[in-house]
């Protein structure tokens, strides 16, 4: 399943239980494997996670930042960001950046993009392990 799809199914569990905190905490950690599939180095040094609480089924936010070098390898400066993905009839998702704070130059917008649709479209495996445990 794509990493799009599968935060988008865990959301939607996640924000629709009302069994129990076990199930509640199994969604949880299924939620916190696909922000292990999020950009994380290369720029992104404190790695990018779904905001749960501003994320709906149909809508998923996620909290990143990009630590920019200059010119001489030296950091100078980081680019806050929330990316918003929504669900697309032509192209499976669309993403939206909104930057706050610093931002360096509007050519690495195309990377930041880049990045995150390569990311959000790739096939992951991500089991429901804990699930199988509380339904058994």
């Amino acid at each position: 399943m794509k990493l799009y799809k599968r935060i988008a199914q865990a959301l939607n569990a996640y924000k629709g239980n009302h069994i129990s905190q076990e199930v509640t905490d199994a969604w949880t950690d299924v939620i916190a494997r696909c922000n292990d599939e999020l950009p994380s180095g290369s720029g992104f040094d404190s790695g990018s996670k779904v905001n749960i609480d501003l994320s709906t089924p149909e809508k998923i936010v996620i909290d990143t930042a990009f630590h920019h070098m200059d010119n001489n390898g030296y950091y100078c400066g980081w680019s806050h960001m929330t990316v918003t993905v929504r669900a697309s009839l032509q192209f499976d998702f669309d993403v939206k950046i909104n930057f706050h704070g610093y931002k360096r130059a509007s050519n690495d917008s195309e990377y930041f993009y880049d990045t995150f649709n390569d990311v959000l479209s790739r096939e992951v495996d991500i089991p429901w392990k804990r699930l199988e445990t509380v339904n058994a």
